[in-house]
C-alpha cells in the first residue's frame, strides 16, 4: 500500500529522516501483526475460560458431596462447631447454592483479577523476574496470589459469603486455570515500564552530560577522540 504524504510534509521527512518510508511500513507491518496475535490470545482466552468454568463446575460438584460427607463424620462435627464456627457455614451456604450459577460467578471473579494482576506485574516488569520461564511454584504462587485478591478487585460479584478464607477456597482453581491465557494476553499488548533498564540509561545519559561538561568549550567529544586518535 503506497504511503501518501504532503509534498511540504515529505521534503522535511526526506531530509532529516531519509529511511521514513521504510519505518512507517515496518511499523505498519508490526501493528498488523499485533492485532492478529492480540486477537489470537483473545480468543485462546475466551475458550480457556470456558473450560474453566466447566472445571469449577464439576469441582464445586465432587466439593459438595465430600463437604456433605465431611460434616457427618465426628470428625467433621467438630469443626463445625468448634474448630471453626464462621467458616463452616459460610462454605455450606456456598455450596448449597445453584452451583451453576456459582461457577460462573467464581470465573468471572478469578478472569478479572488475573487481567489486573497480570496488566500490573506486565508495566512494572514484575511478571519477567517472577513468572516468565520459571517453575511451578512460581506459578502456583501467582494462583495463589491472585485468588487472595480476588475480594480486593472492585469488578468481584460476591467473593464468598463474606469470608476471605471461603472466597481463597472457592476461586484456587479457576485462578490456576487462567493465570497462563492472561498473563500470556497482558504480557503480549501492554509494555513493559523496566525501571532497571531506564535507570541505567539514565545514569549513561547523567555520565555522558558530565564528561561533555569537563571538556572546553568549544570541543566536543568527537573532537577529543579525534585528537587522542591522532596523537
Amino acid at each position: 500500500m503506497p504511503i501518501s504524504v504532503p509534498d511540504k510534509y515529505r521534503a522535511h521527512l526526506d531530509r532529516f529522516v531519509p529511511d521514513w518510508e521504510r519505518r512507517l511500513a515496518d511499523f505498519r507491518k508490526a501493528r498488523k501483526l499485533w492485532r492478529i496475535k492480540g486477537t489470537n490470545e483473545a480468543i485462546k482466552l475466551a475458550l480457556l475460560a470456558v473450560c474453566t468454568w466447566f472445571a469449577t463446575l464439576v469441582f464445586l460438584h465432587f466439593a459438595n458431596t465430600l463437604w456433605f460427607i465431611y460434616l457427618h463424620t465426628p470428625m467433621g462435627e467438630k469443626f463445625a462447631a468448634e474448630v471453626s464456627v464462621r467458616l463452616a457455614p459460610a462454605i455450606s451456604a456456598l455450596l448449597n447454592r445453584n452451583l451453576f450459577h456459582l461457577s460462573l460467578l467464581a470465573t468471572g471473579n478469578s478472569l478479572t483479577t488475573c487481567l489486573m494482576a497480570g496488566a500490573l506485574g506486565q508495566m512494572l516488569a514484575i511478571q519477567r523476574f517472577t513468572y516468565v520461564g520459571r517453575g511451578l511454584l512460581n506459578r502456583l504462587g501467582w494462583a495463589l496470589t491472585c485468588a487472595a485478591l480476588v475480594p480486593l478487585n472492585p469488578w468481584t460479584v460476591d467473593p464468598g459469603a463474606g469470608q476471605p478464607l471461603a472466597s481463597l477456597y472457592l476461586h484456587l482453581i479457576p485462578c490456576a486455570f487462567l493465570l497462563s491465557g492472561t498473563f500470556s494476553l497482558t504480557h503480549h499488548l501492554l509494555p513493559e515500564m523496566n525501571f532497571l533498564a531506564l535507570g541505567r540509561q539514565l545514569f549513561d545519559y547523567a555520565e555522558f552530560v558530565r564528561l561533555r561538561n569537563r571538556l572546553p568549550q568549544n570541543e566536543t567529544l568527537e573532537d577529543q577522540d579525534r585528537n587522542g586518535g591522532a596523537t
